[in-house]
């Protein structure tokens, strides 16, 4: 999964393997725990567990947050790189042949036959309207904001702990 999440990003893969060790590692605990009936361990594990866990949903607002202000503090600041093939299924699968016609404008060197592993660069912006654009923001911002969720998680849920 990870390697195709959002790109794939080095970021976004240790991420992917922390938060699944960290989840994995507290069950564990949690589980050793309530079989000795350590039922203060195995609460304070349990705990941990469903913090590790729920980081994913936390993820998506600290998206939100850091994309808007990535936007709002240094607007067209940031590009990225993909490959025409994946510009051509993203215009494809979410816009009908006329948008295709505007990609091919916008990125003459994907309209050539043998382009599909020919890369492009793309502005990473949440202003226009292109999904390309969207993308690209969001494939920026998705390993940072797993970071920042599961940080925030810890800290509360060992604040809430002491």
């Amino acid at each position: 999964m990870s390697p195709f999440s959002f790109g794939g990003t080095i970021e976004t893969r240790v991420w992917v393997v922390f938060v699944a060790f960290l989840t994995t590692f507290s069950m564990i605990k949690s589980y050793h725990a309530i079989r000795s009936g350590d039922m203060a361990s195995h609460r304070i594990w349990a705990l941990r567990t469903w913090s590790f866990a729920s980081t994913i949903l936390s993820l998506r607002v600290f998206m939100i947050i850091i994309a808007v202000s990535v936007q709002k503090l240094t607007p067209e600041t940031y590009t990225a790189v993909t490959t025409c093939k994946q510009l051509v299924f993203m215009y494809k699968s979410v816009a009908n042949e006329t948008s295709v016609g505007s990609l091919y404008d916008r990125y003459p060197p994907c309209r050539l036959e043998s382009s599909e592993q020919w890369k492009v660069m793309v502005d990473v912006s949440l202003s226009r309207c292109y999904p390309e654009e969207r993308a690209a923001m969001m494939n920026m911002v998705f390993g940072v904001s797993g970071w920042a969720a599961l940080t925030v998680h810890c800290l509360a849920m060992e604040f809430y702990l002491q």
